[in-house]
């Protein structure tokens, strides 16, 4: 009879697949190093490139970082806003506001210094 049982229950029992076996990789592709050859069968010269144009690089700001000034003014932006917003928020919860003055005068707070601190930014970029 206790046969009879465990066998129901192992047969009501989910069983999970077996796993597949795991596959045979093949080898790694040998690599050999081969000279670079002209068409004439000369071994050819390595390529040379111009030299850099140093005026560019050298004169005034380049592109790189104007790009990183662009960048790093919308933070400067956004996150005065986002901190003075969400402190007259805690303020408000502390306080138990219902009218939401805090946060309304920490937006307003926020536009104005991120104002600020963007035009100082685009004035560095201009100069």
């Amino acid at each position: 009879m206790e046969d009879e049982e465990k066998q129901k229950k192992e047969s009501e029992e989910v069983r999970l697949p077996e796993t597949p076996p795991i596959p045979l990789l093949p080898e790694a592709p040998k690599l050999r190093a081969v000279k670079p050859v002209s068409l004439s069968g000369k071994i050819s010269k390595p390529v040379s490139f111009p030299p850099l144009n140093d005026k560019k690089i050298t004169g005034g700001r380049d592109s790189s970082q104007k790009a990183a000034l662009a960048l790093s003014s919308v933070g400067a932006f956004t996150t005065p806003i986002l901190v003075l917003t969400l402190g007259g928020y805690w303020l408000d919860e502390k306080f138990h506001h219902t009218t939401m003055i805090f946060t309304i005068l920490g937006l307003l707070a926020g536009m104005a210094v991120g104002t600020v601190s963007l035009i100082s930014i685009m004035n560095r970029m201009m100069r």
